[in-house]
């Protein structure tokens, strides 16, 4: 909901198309999500999603649409890799990927090796 308002309070009106991907009466339709600017989901739905539990008979959108850019907010959350929410984010295709946080990482660094395998950052 923070996503949305956000959107309202500091968009220009209709300057953006979303779609709330959340709940039971979402879309499954990729043709439709691909018509929007941005989808706004949680980390459960994309694991739902990725990870093939959801409705059966039904599609997964978010495991076939190509997103033009990824925005992980509280990406911290995946920072436990072998969880099914860290693995599902990473399998989703993207040209860009960004992960925002602010939680430091100050436990683990495997807690910063989950961000970076979502990024895909390769040692140079």
């Amino acid at each position: 909901m923070n996503w949305e308002q956000q959107i309202k309070d500091h968009i220009k009106e209709k300057a953006l198309s979303y779609y709330v991907y959340h709940g039971s009466t979402r879309t499954d339709d990729i043709d439709k999500l691909a018509e929007y600017d941005m989808v706004i989901t949680t980390y459960s739905m994309v694991h739902i999603d990725v990870n093939r539990k959801g409705r059966k008979g039904k599609e997964f959108p978010l495991a076939h649409l190509e997103f033009f850019r990824i925005v992980l907010d509280e990406a911290h959350i995946i920072r436990e890799q072998s969880t099914l929410q860290s693995q599902a984010v990473c399998l989703l295709p993207a040209q860009r990927r960004w992960a925002v946080t602010g939680t430091p990482i100050q436990n683990r660094l495997e807690d910063f090796g989950a961000l970076t395998k979502f990024l895909r950052l390769t040692p140079a």
